[in-house]
């Protein structure tokens, strides 16, 4: 199973790369406003997202946006044993690199505590019908999610959303998915 996840990496990284930017902004922009008009992300107090970094769904508008509208919006922090956690931040400003370059807040940013209504925004090179991700092997979302109690969104380009992809039982699926034909609720 490990093989066969690191070659559908490989693949799904040179077919986003391939994926014309334009069409990708065109892509992103529907996905962010399907997320800013769906009922669940108004009621959602608390955000927990992930900072885009160049080929994955931007969500910097959405963490602009969520800041905007008052609400808790928090960002993860690499931790020791492949750990997260999320931190609170109130501009895009306060990051700064992270592990494996990716911003994050700084260690003095205050942890966020998730509840029943929060929403958490998942990163992944492809989803599929049933939630099933492909990330990017480290396990950091399968560890966090394996104890959130909120609602979880993977963010995807339907180039990317596939019929069934590989899982272990250590993988956590997404309650959700937001794609730019809309949020596609996983039965």
């Amino acid at each position: 199973m490990k093989g066969e996840k690191a070659a559908l990496r490989t693949l799904l990284k040179q077919q986003r790369q391939a994926l014309l930017a334009q069409a990708a902004g065109r892509s992103d922009a529907a996905i962010t406003a399907g997320l800013l008009a769906w009922p669940l992300f108004a009621r959602a107090d608390v955000l927990l997202t992930y900072v885009s970094t160049p080929g994955e769904v931007d969500t910097l508008a959405l963490i602009r946006a969520a800041l905007a509208q008052g609400k808790t919006v928090a960002v993860p922090r690499c931790l020791p044993e492949r750990r997260m956690v999320f931190c609170r931040i109130s501009a895009l400003e306060e990051l700064v690199p992270g592990a494996y370059g990716i911003p994050e807040p700084p260690p003095e940013c205050p942890t966020v505590k998730a509840d029943a209504n929060s929403l958490c925004l998942v990163p992944g090179l492809a989803f599929d019908s049933r939630g099933n991700r492909i990330g990017y092997g480290g396990g950091y979302y399968d560890r966090f999610l394996a104890g959130f109690p909120g609602i979880s969104v993977g963010l995807v380009r339907q180039d990317f959303l596939q019929t069934a992809l590989p899982a272990e039982a250590t993988d956590r699926r997404v309650d959700y998915l937001a794609a730019e034909t809309g949020i596609i609720q996983i039965p």
